[in-house]
């Protein structure tokens, strides 16, 4: 099943943010937004705007489309090995708290 944007980029926010073992408070007052609000992007919940995506690339140091994309993976080989290991750790707990997308049901023709 096609992981929805929002989900995708809150997974790979809190894999990052994990991995340079910062807590939520510490990456929320780096990009000047609430605890709650990344907690809510890191969720799913509420995409973070372009802005803040941006900001949030360059508190993390990865491109954007590390945000964006499916490619958190590759940007393992800037991390220590330490932080390679939390990352992995933190997106295997976060793919089994993520619901599933609801599935569009057909209607009958």
């Amino acid at each position: 099943m096609d992981e929805s944007l929002a989900r995708r980029i809150g997974r790979n926010i809190a894999a990052l943010r994990v991995g340079r073992d910062w807590s939520q408070e510490a990456l929320a007052a780096r990009v000047k937004v609430s605890r709650s609000r990344l907690s809510k992007w890191e969720s799913g919940d509420h995409p973070p705007p372009v802005e803040k995506l941006v900001d949030l690339a360059r508190e993390l140091e990865v491109p954007l489309d590390g945000l964006v994309g499916n490619g958190t993976e590759r940007l393992l080989g800037d991390l220590t090995p330490e932080q390679t290991k939390r990352v992995r750790k933190a997106m295997r707990s976060l793919a089994g708290l993520l619901p599933a997308e609801p599935r569009l049901q057909k209607e009958p023709e």
